[in-house]
């Protein structure tokens, strides 16, 4: 259902992990805390949430540090079908559907793989990465 209101999300602020960034995208949603951790939530189809399956995450779930080989998030965007985030060394991780190749890993396929490029920002909207 709809929700017309703003609603707190459980877990957040003075209950647990202080938001630093929100991002959001067709149906899925992503958050990176103050301490450098990636959470995220919504529809799970290609792989697009970063948890290494398809499967719908209806509460805020966290990405593995291993993930990202320990190393801090600082930044993190949401596209139609993929995500991508930018860790504190600089290096640049895409995930989700590579249909069309906006992952940038020099084919079409799905799931995370780190593409080692250093970037100031990164803006994902629907079909492309820009960075």
């Amino acid at each position: 259902d709809p929700r017309p209101v703003p609603v707190h999300v459980r877990g957040t602020g003075k209950d647990g992990h202080e938001v630093a960034l929100i991002t959001c995208g067709d149906r899925n949603t992503a958050a990176v805390t103050e301490s450098g951790e990636l959470w995220t939530w919504g529809a799970g189809d290609g792989g697009r949430l970063g948890h290494g399956d398809e499967f719908y995450r209806l509460t805020p779930t966290k990405i593995a540090a291993t993930a990202f080989a320990d190393a801090r998030v600082v930044m993190a965007d949401c596209g139609l079908s993929h995500m991508g985030a930018v860790t504190h060394d600089g290096r640049l991780w895409t995930w989700g559907s590579g249909l069309h190749g906006q992952l940038g890993h020099g084919d079409a396929a799905d799931f995370p793989v780190c593409v080692c490029r250093r970037v100031l920002y990164v803006f994902f909207r629907a079909w492309f990465v820009c960075a």
